[in-house]
């Protein structure tokens, strides 16, 4: 029977176009194939077992979050977001924190201001205001807030990061971000709104149950 390092090897070898076809890796099967064979060489930046930067021997300090997500950034395909998934799940980087536009969005109620640093001093407010205060005038049409697209820059990035590490100190912000992710997920608000819970009853025939 085959090991499953020998499984891994096999894998290696198949070209990227049977593991996007056979095994549902789309356009990401050349990423994959290609970090594997990256990972089994002398050049890789990480340690194949740990997945955490190669050291030196007389090295004693644990790599830091950065270094951990460069050195994964290193590997074809991956990009910041996706090396701070793997710090967060996979190498006990708890205080490592994916940012995308939803996360983005989370990070401005905790911190408002952020607003303010991404606002473009080009805009003009006051025509802004203007089309607003026409639109609510007009019965028949009603606005809806529209939501800015947001280039989420490295800059940007870091100080998303910045401020959920601020909000949720004690080095566990990538898992309160986690969480938080979880809860804007639309079947879970759904659970919230029917007063239910992801493993609960309803609440109204829990209490007709205790009632009887």
């Amino acid at each position: 029977m085959a090991t499953s390092t020998t499984k891994l090897t096999l894998k290696m070898r198949l070209a990227p176009s049977s593991l996007g076809a056979e095994m549902g890796f789309g356009y990401r099967a050349k990423f994959f194939t290609g970090s594997c064979k990256l990972l089994s060489s002398a050049d890789s930046p990480l340690d194949t077992v740990t997945l955490l930067p190669k050291t030196s021997e007389s090295e004693s300090t644990p790599p830091t979050l950065i270094a951990i997500s460069e050195a994964l950034q290193k590997l074809p395909g991956v990009g910041r977001k996706v090396a701070d998934c793997v710090a967060l799940f996979a190498v006990g980087g708890k205080d490592a924190v994916p940012v995308d536009t939803h996360v983005w969005q989370m990070a401005v109620r905790f911190h408002p201001a952020l607003l303010d640093e991404v606002t473009s001093p080009k805009k003009k407010k006051p025509k802004i205001e203007e089309k607003e205060e026409e639109e609510i005038s007009s019965p028949k049409k009603k606005p809806k807030p529209k939501k800015e697209k947001v280039n989420i820059t490295d800059k940007l990035y870091k100080r998303v990061g910045e401020v959920f590490r601020n909000a949720f100190p004690g080095g566990y912000a990538g898992w309160a971000h986690s969480v938080l992710f979880v809860a804007e997920l639309p079947s879970f608000k759904q659970k919230q709104e029917e007063g239910l819970s992801p493993t609960s009853t309803p609440l109204k025939k829990k209490k007709r149950e205790r009632e009887n």
